[in-house]
């Protein structure tokens, strides 16, 4: 299961959100009732991988606990920032610009138990160490 907290902020009709302060508020909403959820969909007892951009310390800590709660593993995936604007670029949905104003914000101060840099690894050479690192902890 991919729970993504880009499926949880674009629910909204953002063109039809004018006002800066709304978007906001309604950003702000779509990432609370997606911290709020976490615990739902790790409870249900399927594979999850949560796919979130720490933009914010709280958000950080909103999952750690969720994770440390549900005994998840949390994973930085990381490249650098040249391999990050590449990759936005060819993305329809990104903002050019978003991936350098988070880059030094998304990992700053967050220990993860595992970390992969996507620039080196495949996405299935990520997983296969993200496997191993489950397995070897059981």
């Amino acid at each position: 299961m991919h729970a993504s907290l880009d499926s949880f902020v674009d629910m909204f009709y953002w063109q039809a959100i004018e006002d800066p302060e709304q978007r906001k508020a309604c950003h702000a909403f779509g990432v609370s009732i997606f911290h709020r959820g976490l615990p739902l969909i790790i409870a249900g007892g399927h594979l999850v991988i949560v796919d979130h951009v720490f933009e914010r310390q709280s958000w950080y800590d909103e999952c750690l606990a969720a994770a440390q709660e549900a005994g998840i593993l949390l994973v930085g995936v990381r490249c650098p920032l040249e391999v990050v604007e590449q990759r936005e670029r060819t993305r329809e949905n990104r903002r050019n610009g978003l991936a350098r104003s988070q880059f030094n914000v998304v990992h700053e101060s967050k220990p993860y138990a595992l970390e992969v840099d996507t620039s080196v690894l495949s996405p299935e050479a990520c997983a296969k160490v993200i496997v191993d690192c489950l397995v070897s902890d059981t």
